[in-house]
């Protein structure tokens, strides 16, 4: 199963806390949840947008469109995608963050929130990079989207939304 091979190359601790079918479960889901749906991406590391969400996100979403699903893509300045609806979510503090988000759930209407290797709120509500860097400056608060029941995290190091 591609658990297996998933578990095996990473060594992600949290993986012992998922059902042994979780890629199966969340492909499922995600097939049932797929009308509307919205791929949050771009992670900010040294100076620039890292490359493996954004491509996963444009992939994902061209496999969704032959389903006949709506896509759009939530990105920040740092991360550019082109040939795909995109919003720029600004990088600005917690209430207009909030504001922000809260807008694109009533203007887009989700039916499916996925987060691809999307940097996510520490405990402190501030981000941090693998080398535990804080990068928050240059990071926009996109956590506040996924107060909605439909979402999905898809994530490598930990630090992800989801």
């Amino acid at each position: 199963m591609i658990e297996d091979i998933i578990s095996k190359k990473r060594r992600i601790e949290v993986l012992e806390y998922l059902p042994h079918d979780y890629c199966k479960k969340a492909s499922e889901f995600l097939i049932k949840n797929r009308k509307r749906v919205g791929i949050v991406t771009g992670f900010f590391v040294n100076n620039a947008c890292e490359t493996d969400g954004p491509l996963s996100a444009i992939f994902l979403g061209n496999v969704l469109k032959t389903l006949d699903s709506e896509v759009f893509l939530i990105t920040d300045r740092y991360c550019r995608i082109e040939n795909f609806e995109r919003i720029e979510f600004p990088i600005t503090d917690h209430e207009k963050s909030k504001e922000f988000a809260e807008s694109i759930l009533r203007s887009y209407g989700p039916t499916l929130l996925i987060s691809i290797e999307r940097c996510g709120f520490a405990e402190d509500n501030r981000y941090y990079n693998m080398r535990k860097e804080d990068i928050t400056p240059y990071t926009a608060k996109m956590d506040y989207l996924f107060r909605i029941k439909n979402t999905v995290g898809i994530g490598d190091g930990g630090n992800e939304i989801g």
